[in-house]
C-alpha cells in the first residue's frame, strides 16, 4: 500500500480514538446521571430505557475500539 494511503488510514485511527474518548465522557456522565436518581426511577420504565440507551452508547464504543485495534494490527504489518 502506498504512503499515502496508509496517512489516511492512520489519521482514520485517529479519528476513532478521538470518537471513542467522546464516547466514555458522554457515558461516564450519563451513569452518574442514572445513579444519582432513586432507585424507584432506575426500576421504573422510563430507568430501564435510559440504563439500555447507556448500553448501547458503551456496545458502540467497544465496537469502535475493536475497529481500531484491527486498523492498528494491519498497519503493523505493513510496516
Amino acid at each position: 500500500m502506498r504512503k499515502p494511503a496508509i496517512k489516511k488510514i492512520i489519521n482514520i485511527s485517529e479519528k476513532i480514538d478521538a470518537l471513542v474518548e467522546k464516547l466514555n465522557e458522554i457515558i461516564e456522565a450519563e451513569q452518574d446521571t442514572f445513579d444519582e436518581r432513586s432507585e424507584s426511577w432506575q426500576e421504573s420504565e422510563a430507568g430501564e430505557e435510559f440504563s439500555e440507551r447507556i448500553y448501547a452508547a458503551e456496545e458502540l464504543r467497544d465496537a469502535l475500539e475493536n475497529a481500531a485495534y484491527d486498523i492498528q494490527s494491519t498497519l503493523e504489518h505493513w510496516r
